[in-house]
């Protein structure tokens, strides 16, 4: 037996030449896929599940997790000067040609820019208007909501409302005080009605007011008429009148005016509900 050097076995040339043969018998099977120029890896596109299974697919990305747990790349915080950005550059330089990229993405100065992902003015969810049981399944939803109304989400949730009141809620708070109205400012978390904070209560009443700006509304829902639905609806299920007082109203010269005359139009319409109610 011929070895080297270092007294490692060494290939003679009968050897290269049944090591030859065995790779053609491979590569007529299919085992063995040539990467010559035109060809297609038939591994291409396909997931760790496609190519491996389930289980096995796990396993692999369980060990490149732990593998790369904890590394820092060579690049973090490090400040490249000029003359080292062209070198890359020039290194860089038709690596990409001849890749074919999808006319729906392109990418532009770091920002993503895909017509197929970005959101379309007039454009509806999918999830609009529906339950997590509907979209995801009851089990589903049931871990979900567990995540979402659980103590530490709450808590974050609530670090949110830390800025409130806002700038028209404080106009009335002010004005309830002044007039003696049975609203109370609820809009820092301290109220949830079907999952839901409004603005402010009058629990004896069953009313709530909801103050908002137009933007965000319209931004969210499409338009005001679908949020004054939508959110009317939401809580009418738990027996509640919803009053709604929009940016317009609240930044008007006689501002007071048209709120009072909103607030009053509904606790009328209690009244006369109660009234009825008695009378039977």
């Amino acid at each position: 037996m011929q070895t080297d050097i270092l007294g490692r076995k060494a290939h003679t040339r009968e050897s290269y030449e049944r090591a030859g043969e065995t790779l053609k018998k491979l590569y007529s099977a299919g085992v063995i896929v040539s990467y010559l120029k035109g060809t297609v890896s038939r591994l291409k596109g396909k997931t760790y599940e496609e190519i491996y299974g389930k289980e096995k697919a796990e396993e692999i990305k369980k060990k490149t997790s732990l593998a790369n747990k904890g590394q820092v790349p060579w690049s973090k915080g490090r400040k490249f000067t000029e003359e080292h950005i062209m070198k890359m550059k020039i290194a860089l330089k038709g690596k990409n040609k001849g890749k074919h990229y999808s006319p729906l993405t392109e990418i532009k100065k770091g920002e993503h820019l895909s017509p197929a992902t970005e959101f379309k003015k007039g454009n509806i969810p999918y999830h609009k208007g529906k339950t997590y049981e509907v979209v995801f399944g009851e089990e589903r939803a049931k871990e979900i909501k567990k995540k979402i109304f659980s103590k530490k989400n709450r808590a974050k949730m609530l670090k949110g409302l830390i800025s409130k009141p806002t700038s028209f809620e404080r106009k009335l708070i002010g004005l309830f005080e002044k007039r003696k109205i049975p609203l109370v400012y609820v809009g820092d978390g301290r109220k949830l009605i079907n999952y839901k904070n409004p603005d402010f209560l009058d629990e004896g009443n069953k009313i709530l007011l909801e103050v908002f700006a137009d933007y965000f509304k319209i931004r969210d829902h499409g338009s005001i008429k679908n949020y004054i639905k939508e959110r009317g609806e939401h809580f009418s299920k738990s027996g509640y009148k919803t009053i709604f007082i929009d940016e317009k109203t609240i930044q008007s010269k006689d501002w007071e005016k048209l709120c009072l005359n909103k607030i009053s139009k509904i606790y009328k319409q209690v009244k006369m509900v109660e009234a009825i109610n008695e009378e039977k």
